[in-house]
């Protein structure tokens, strides 16, 4: 499987802090069926295959829309 960074700019949630943001980020690297590397609140590095990288970007835009966030971009690079 291919390594690859991620970089995000998104709309935190309100009430979301760190703790909430990494637990959100982690379940969404699991639904799109990748393997967290590292999760930080700007970037993941995550392990997957690249079509999981579509998954990915949806299944963040829709657990930030549904907490009151929203994704303004999301950048993945093979490292």
């Amino acid at each position: 499987m291919p390594t690859y960074h991620v970089a995000l700019s998104f709309t935190r949630p309100q009430d979301c802090g760190d703790p909430e943001l990494f637990a959100l980020f982690g379940d969404a690297v699991k639904e799109a069926t990748c393997v967290a590397i590292e999760i930080s609140p700007v970037r993941l590095i995550i392990d997957c295959e690249p079509a999981a990288i579509d998954v990915l970007e949806t299944v963040l835009r829709v657990a930030l829309a549904a907490r009151g966030g929203s994704l303004e971009q999301m950048v993945a690079r093979p490292i």
